[in-house]
């Protein structure tokens, strides 16, 4: 093989690194000499379908940066790039969807798989997980808030290490006024809220003026109260899309019969017109055409994509759930970014999470900030991005229209004396970037808890 501009030691310098560090990895060894030494700072209590904290601390000498995965049965993948900084100790968000998950394993680059000693443990969907952080009196606090509950100590100088997201299985969370007021300097108080969990903070005076708290005794309460997300499988979500037959998208289909229309008039033109050599002038023609035409083909992602929302409003607060589908009509590998802490695809069943494959990629300080999955031929997904705010004052929406997502919202959505009033326009915060979505109009739907 000649490489322009490489001599013979240069390219020996090069290589030979390559060759070596690319054996290791097909021999299973990893050319770094640290470990990884895995911990769970909820003890492994996870609710399935909810994201679970999983702290990494690099044990021995440095090695070189290279990616580190966490998997288990029944659970999404998560990796990160580690190496380099001996002692750093992430917190990364790990999805177990079902009670498979008993145990992680990890794995740095090509290594081995080993095991993490300490156990999951998967809470029924009676029990509830608190955490409590802050003065040495939040252990009562969390027990008289919440009695007949797991309640967990959390770390005292970092009680909330990494993204929201990681801490998304906690039920509640009960804080004393410091915690509280550094959660919401660094603005982590919405993701918390948005996952539905319960905050009680132990202050005399109002956490703040942005979030509708409720005092309690000495407490301040922020309930989002919000509701319910589907079941960990929930069939009832692709009933939307049901009839979906996934196929090119109609701009991809209308540029190919563009091409096949130039193409075709100029090699009319060309046999009709009959210059010299014109035989081999049509098959350069036909040649350069089918050049071009393969690498655009190339840059085509064959994804159809559909967005809606549901803005739920429920006493002060406001709930906004946005739902994108994709589907495709040939098997692909593709991502959408993180934009929330609740992101998250929901699956039909075991198998179609095996077959999907999610993996989420975070950055070396544990952030998400990619989650990828692979499509097979007419597959489809759901994905659901979750965010709540106090309530807003909405302009009147206009009437329900034969939106696609109504039977979704009377499945899931609306209980006893809950009302659908109407619906907005809106734009799509979650999908590809890279395909045309189609988008649905947002639906309203007026909550009554005085009849759940």
């Amino acid at each position: 093989m000649y490489m322009r501009g490489f001599g013979g030691e240069r390219m020996r310098g090069v290589l030979i690194p390559v060759f070596c560090t690319t054996l290791l990895g097909f021999a299973g060894v990893s050319p770094a000499t640290g470990q990884v030494d895995v911990t769970f700072p909820l003890e492994g209590f996870y609710h399935p379908g909810r994201y679970m904290p999983v702290r990494l601390v690099m044990v021995g000498p440095p090695g070189a940066a290279q990616p580190l995965t966490l998997q288990s049965p029944g659970a999404m993948q998560t990796r990160l790039p580690v190496g380099g900084d001996a002692g750093r100790s992430p917190v990364v968000p790990f999805l177990a969807y079902d009670g498979r998950a008993q145990r992680i394993s990890w794995a740095l680059g090509h290594g081995p798989w080993e095991p993490v000693v300490q156990p999951l443990h998967v809470l029924l969907p009676q029990q509830r997980l608190v955490g409590y952080a802050g003065d040495a009196g939040m252990g009562i606090v969390a027990a008289k808030f919440f009695p007949e509950t797991i309640c967990l100590p959390l770390d005292g100088v970092d009680p909330l290490a990494g993204s929201a997201a990681a801490w998304d299985t906690l039920d509640a969370l009960v804080i004393d006024q410091a915690v509280a007021a550094r959660l919401s300097e660094e603005r982590r108080l919405s993701p918390l809220l948005a996952a539905g969990i319960q905050i009680v903070v132990r202050t005399p005076q109002r956490p703040d003026t942005i979030w509708p708290w409720l005092q309690v005794g000495d407490c301040w309460v922020a309930d989002p109260n919000a509701s319910s997300p589907p079941a960990v499988y929930d069939s009832r979500v692709y009933d939307v899309v049901a009839s979906w037959q996934a196929g090119w998208p109609a701009d991809f289909r209308r540029l190919v019969v563009i091409f096949a229309v130039i193409f075709s008039l100029c090699a009319l033109g060309l046999v009709l017109w009959r210059p010299r050599y014109y035989l081999a002038q049509l098959f350069f023609m036909t040649a350069l055409m089918m050049g071009a035409l393969g690498y655009w083909w190339h840059f085509q992602v064959p994804i159809e994509e559909c967005n809606g929302q549901v803005k739920v409003m429920h006493g002060p607060w406001s709930q906004d759930d946005e739902w994108a589908y994709q589907t495709a009509a040939v098997p692909i590998s593709t991502d959408i970014r993180w934009t929330d802490a609740t992101t998250k695809a929901v699956f039909q069943g075991p198998q179609q999470l095996d077959t999907f494959a999610p993996l989420l990629f975070c950055r070396a300080n544990g952030d998400p900030w990619m989650l990828r999955y692979e499509i097979p031929a007419q597959g489809k997904v759901a994905l659901l991005k979750r965010s709540v705010a106090p309530r807003p004052q909405l302009i009147a929406p206009d009437p329900v229209e034969d939106s696609p997502l109504l039977e979704l919202v009377r499945q899931i959505y609306l209980g006893n004396g809950d009302t659908l009033s109407g619906q907005l326009s809106t734009a799509p915060e979650i999908g590809s970037g890279n395909v045309i979505s189609r988008q649905w109009p947002r639906l309203i739907v007026q909550h009554n808890p005085a009849t759940q």
